[in-house]
């Protein structure tokens, strides 16, 4: 079932430095996306060793588009995360 009507945005950051985009359509199944990360990021951790991963996507309640009493706020689903050096 898909209730989104329009594409949307997804933003994925590293230590608050954007690594890439991607335009969603509605009813994309899961999807594998690769983004390369650019060297010297600066850190915003510590430790040396942590990196803060952000993704970003518009939300929508299932409440406000009348499909149940669900309020919360609902973002892009994500399967897995596989960071690889």
């Amino acid at each position: 079932m898909v209730y989104r009507t329009q594409p949307f945005t997804v933003t994925v950051s590293l230590d608050n430095t954007c690594i890439g985009n991607v335009a969603v359509q509605p009813g994309t199944a899961f999807t594998e996306y690769t983004w390369q990360v650019p060297a010297g990021i600066p850190k915003t951790e510590a430790d040396p060793e942590t990196a803060l991963l952000h993704i970003y996507s518009p939300t929508w309640s299932p409440a406000d588009l009348k499909i149940s009493g669900d309020t919360r706020s609902l973002g892009v689903q994500v399967d897995q995360v596989i960071i690889e050096k």
